[in-house]
């Protein structure tokens, strides 16, 4: 077994978690529950955020491939945008 049950609630449903604590935090479910946050900023934040998910990404992706060109005498022919874009699934599952 992994860490106490509690990190691993954490670990799974922390989105879940955040967003009911914001949620919370601006007062419920209500006409305007996200008075108290400026949504430009939160626009902001989550921009970067996929930002960096897309950078981390890509360094994976180019990782994974300089790992197998040392394995064999030919570079792969692969879409690095592509292959990076299939693992942001993955890249943002590991950073929550």
């Amino acid at each position: 077994m992994n860490g106490s049950p509690h990190l691993r609630l954490i670990r799974r449903h922390g989105a879940t978690l955040l967003l009911s604590a914001l949620v919370a935090a601006a007062g419920g479910f209500g006409r305007d529950w996200l008075s108290g946050i400026d949504l430009r900023f939160a626009g902001w934040v989550c921009l970067c955020l996929f930002g960096l998910v897309s950078i981390i990404s890509l360094i994976q992706t180019i990782e994974l491939v300089r790992r197998v060109s040392v394995l064999t005498r030919t570079v792969p022919d692969i879409n690095y945008v592509g292959m990076a874009a299939l693992n942001i699934p993955n890249v943002m599952h590991m950073i929550l």
